[in-house]
C-alpha cells in the first residue's frame, strides 16, 4: 500500500502549486544549508540560483556547489537540482 504523503506528492507536482510549492521547498533547503551565507532566488527546470552578498561569499559558494546539489538532491530523494546559478549582489533586504 503506498503512503498518503506519496500519494499527495505525485498528486500535488502535476498541478502548477505544486512545482511553485516544490520551488519554495528547494530554495527552503538551500538556505538552510547555506546558514545564511546567500540567498535562494528561484528554482526552476534543474536550475537553482543563489544570490551571494560579495564577491568572496560567491567564490567560496562556487567551491562547494557539487555539495550544495549533492545535500539537496539527497533531501528531495531525487535527481531534481542539476545546476546552480551564483550570483553577486546585495539584493533586496529581508526584515
Amino acid at each position: 500500500m503506498e503512503r498518503i504523503d506519496k500519494i499527495i506528492k505525485d498528486t500535488l507536482y502535476k498541478k502548477p502549486i505544486g512545482k511553485a510549492t516544490r520551488s519554495a521547498m528547494i530554495c527552503f533547503y538551500a538556505e538552510e544549508w547555506g546558514k545564511g551565507r546567500f540567498r535562494a532566488i528561484s528554482f526552476s527546470t534543474g536550475v537553482l540560483k543563489l544570490l551571494a552578498p560579495s564577491p568572496i561569499e560567491a567564490m567560496e559558494l562556487d567551491i562547494v556547489r557539487d555539495d550544495l546539489i549533492d545535500y539537496l538532491n539527497q533531501k528531495l530523494k531525487s535527481r531534481t537540482v542539476k545546476r546552480v546559478m551564483i550570483k553577486q549582489g546585495e539584493g533586496p533586504k529581508r526584515y
